[in-house]
Protein backbone atom coordinates (compact mmCIF):
# COMPACT_ATOMS: atom_id res chain seq x y z
CA UNK A 1 0.00 0.00 0.00
CA UNK A 2 1.44 3.58 -1.05
CA UNK A 3 -0.03 4.92 2.40
CA UNK A 4 1.22 5.58 5.83
CA UNK A 5 -1.88 4.31 8.18
CA UNK A 6 -1.40 5.22 11.68
CA UNK A 7 -2.76 6.43 15.13
CA UNK A 8 -0.67 9.59 16.22
CA UNK A 9 0.34 9.48 20.12
CA UNK A 10 -2.04 12.13 22.06
CA UNK A 11 -5.31 10.65 21.18
CA UNK A 12 -7.69 7.58 22.34
CA UNK A 13 -6.98 4.87 20.34
CA UNK A 14 -9.62 3.91 17.74
CA UNK A 15 -12.53 1.68 19.18
CA UNK A 16 -12.84 -0.54 16.51
CA UNK A 17 -11.38 -2.12 13.23
CA UNK A 18 -10.12 1.43 11.94
CA UNK A 19 -6.96 4.31 11.90
CA UNK A 20 -7.46 7.83 12.97
CA UNK A 21 -4.93 9.01 9.84
CA UNK A 22 -3.65 7.75 6.60
CA UNK A 23 -0.65 9.84 4.97
CA UNK A 24 0.42 9.74 1.10
CA UNK A 25 3.70 10.72 0.09
CA UNK A 26 5.38 10.65 -3.39
CA UNK A 27 4.08 10.07 -6.44
CA UNK A 28 0.67 8.08 -6.25
CA UNK A 29 -1.88 6.44 -8.03
CA UNK A 30 -5.62 7.90 -6.18
CA UNK A 31 -8.79 6.31 -6.66
CA UNK A 32 -12.20 8.10 -5.36
CA UNK A 33 -14.98 6.00 -5.61
CA UNK A 34 -18.86 7.39 -5.48
CA UNK A 35 -20.94 5.92 -2.92
CA UNK A 36 -21.54 2.26 -3.83
CA UNK A 37 -25.23 0.44 -2.24
CA UNK A 38 -25.80 -2.79 -2.18
CA UNK A 39 -27.40 -3.08 -5.64
CA UNK A 40 -26.42 -6.51 -7.73
CA UNK A 41 -24.62 -6.13 -11.15
CA UNK A 42 -28.38 -7.54 -12.55
CA UNK A 43 -30.36 -4.28 -10.86
CA UNK A 44 -31.52 -6.30 -7.59
CA UNK A 45 -31.44 -5.19 -4.47
CA UNK A 46 -31.04 -7.94 -1.54
CA UNK A 47 -33.77 -7.19 0.77
CA UNK A 48 -31.63 -7.95 3.86
CA UNK A 49 -28.62 -5.56 5.34
CA UNK A 50 -26.20 -8.98 4.71
CA UNK A 51 -27.32 -8.89 1.25
CA UNK A 52 -26.32 -5.84 0.72
CA UNK A 53 -23.45 -5.42 2.63
CA UNK A 54 -21.91 -8.04 0.20
CA UNK A 55 -22.80 -6.68 -2.63
CA UNK A 56 -21.24 -3.10 -1.38
CA UNK A 57 -17.94 -5.13 -0.74
CA UNK A 58 -18.76 -7.02 -4.33
CA UNK A 59 -18.81 -3.45 -5.70
CA UNK A 60 -15.83 -1.88 -4.43
CA UNK A 61 -13.53 -4.65 -4.87
CA UNK A 62 -15.06 -4.22 -8.91
CA UNK A 63 -13.93 -0.86 -9.00
CA UNK A 64 -10.81 -1.57 -7.80
CA UNK A 65 -10.07 -4.62 -9.53
CA UNK A 66 -11.43 -1.90 -12.77
CA UNK A 67 -7.96 0.22 -11.92
CA UNK A 68 -5.50 -2.23 -10.84
CA UNK A 69 -5.92 -2.16 -7.40
CA UNK A 70 -7.13 -4.53 -4.84
CA UNK A 71 -9.09 -3.86 -1.01
CA UNK A 72 -5.22 -3.73 0.30
CA UNK A 73 -5.13 -0.16 -1.46
CA UNK A 74 -7.84 1.88 0.59
CA UNK A 75 -7.14 4.67 2.62
CA UNK A 76 -10.27 5.88 3.45
CA UNK A 77 -14.06 4.27 3.65
CA UNK A 78 -17.00 6.18 4.81
CA UNK A 79 -20.11 4.35 5.59
CA UNK A 80 -23.41 5.93 5.67
CA UNK A 81 -26.53 3.11 7.48
CA UNK A 82 -30.41 3.83 7.78
CA UNK A 83 -30.22 1.58 10.69
CA UNK A 84 -28.02 1.68 13.76
CA UNK A 85 -29.00 -2.19 14.43
CA UNK A 86 -26.53 -2.99 11.26
CA UNK A 87 -22.99 -1.35 12.58
CA UNK A 88 -22.39 -4.79 13.94
CA UNK A 89 -23.14 -6.80 11.09
CA UNK A 90 -21.21 -4.03 8.97
CA UNK A 91 -17.97 -4.97 11.39
CA UNK A 92 -18.58 -8.03 10.70
CA UNK A 93 -18.57 -7.22 6.83
CA UNK A 94 -15.09 -4.97 7.04
CA UNK A 95 -13.43 -7.40 9.07
CA UNK A 96 -14.45 -10.54 6.57
CA UNK A 97 -13.25 -8.85 3.76
CA UNK A 98 -10.11 -6.70 4.68
CA UNK A 99 -9.16 -9.07 7.55
CA UNK A 100 -8.14 -8.33 11.46
CA UNK A 101 -5.39 -6.19 11.15
CA UNK A 102 -5.97 -4.03 8.30
CA UNK A 103 -7.35 -0.81 9.40
CA UNK A 104 -8.37 2.29 6.77
CA UNK A 105 -9.34 5.26 8.18
CA UNK A 106 -13.01 4.93 8.26
CA UNK A 107 -16.29 7.14 9.03
CA UNK A 108 -19.55 5.54 9.70
CA UNK A 109 -22.56 7.58 9.89
CA UNK A 110 -26.50 6.38 10.91
CA UNK A 111 -28.46 8.63 8.65
CA UNK A 112 -32.39 8.58 8.17
CA UNK A 113 -32.34 7.32 4.58
CA UNK A 114 -30.55 7.04 1.20
CA UNK A 115 -31.49 7.90 -2.07
CA UNK A 116 -33.96 4.53 -2.20
CA UNK A 117 -35.43 3.50 0.23
CA UNK A 118 -35.03 -0.17 -0.27
CA UNK A 119 -31.14 0.50 0.26
CA UNK A 120 -29.76 0.30 3.60
CA UNK A 121 -26.06 0.66 3.55
CA UNK A 122 -23.85 3.05 0.87
CA UNK A 123 -20.22 2.97 1.25
CA UNK A 124 -17.51 5.10 -0.54
CA UNK A 125 -13.52 4.85 -0.50
CA UNK A 126 -10.26 6.03 -1.55
CA UNK A 127 -7.05 4.10 -2.63
CA UNK A 128 -3.80 4.85 -3.16
CA UNK A 129 -1.24 2.41 -5.06
CA UNK A 130 1.96 3.08 -6.57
Amino acid sequence: MAARIHNPAGIAPPRAAYSHAAALAGPHRVLHSAGQVGRKPDGTIPPDFRGQVEAVWDNLETILAANAMTLADIVKINFFLTDADDVVANREAFARRLGPEFRPTTTLLVIKALAQPALKIEAEIVAAAN
